[in-house]
């Protein structure tokens, strides 16, 4: 059974280990749970063949670098989260999350993942909430592979995430290849 392994990212907070419980154990954590790391599993049939998806969530903490630095080279794909109604986790996908993940795994797929989706039925509630317009806007300039919204909470694209990152990891979503600027030739 092929193993697949993908990396969550981000800021402490916007709903990694909430993403994760529910797609591994169907669990949602009701109460935050800081993780510093964390591994979970699950195998599921993908094109008629058994697969195993692991999932490392990292910690979010500033404190805890050192330990995430160590989680970049096992994955194959890195999941970078943010809440889409968190305007700094927004900023620091930019800012932080997207530098590191470009730093310690440069060659790794990127999904830019944008949580707590269940929110879009509270707009009157929230101070902020990016657009699907502003978030596939973030993941063209991270040069991400795909943008996917999700609700851990309401469980709506949980599944959907991660496997659009197998199918990433095996070819089915092509990986757009960087244009090469063209240069000017003088003779």
């Amino acid at each position: 059974m092929n193993t697949y392994n993908c990396l969550l990212t981000g800021d402490g907070g916007v709903g990694k280990t909430a993403l994760a419980s529910v797609f591994t154990q169907n669990i949602y954590p009701e109460e935050r749970i800081p993780t510093v790391v964390d591994f979970m599993s699950r195998s599921l049939m993908h094109n008629n063949k058994r697969v195993n998806v692991a999932v490392q969530d990292s910690a979010g903490q500033i404190d805890y670098t050192r330990v995430r630095l160590t989680q970049y080279p096992a994955c194959q794909v890195v999941l970078l989260c943010f809440a889409i109604n968190d305007a700094n986790s927004v900023e620091n996908v930019r800012k932080f999350w997207l530098p590191e993940a470009r730093h310690n795994a440069p060659s790794k797929p990127i999904i830019l993942v944008g949580t707590k989706g269940d929110t879009r039925s509270e707009e009157d509630t929230q101070p902020f909430l990016i657009s699907k317009t502003e978030a596939e806007k973030l993941r063209k300039d991270c040069g991400a592979c795909l943008y996917v919204e999700c609700s851990a909470k309401n469980r709506i694209n949980v599944d959907y995430v991660f496997i659009s990152a197998v199918k990433i990891m095996t070819g089915e979503i092509p990986l757009e290849k960087p244009k090469k600027k063209r240069r000017c030739v003088f003779l």
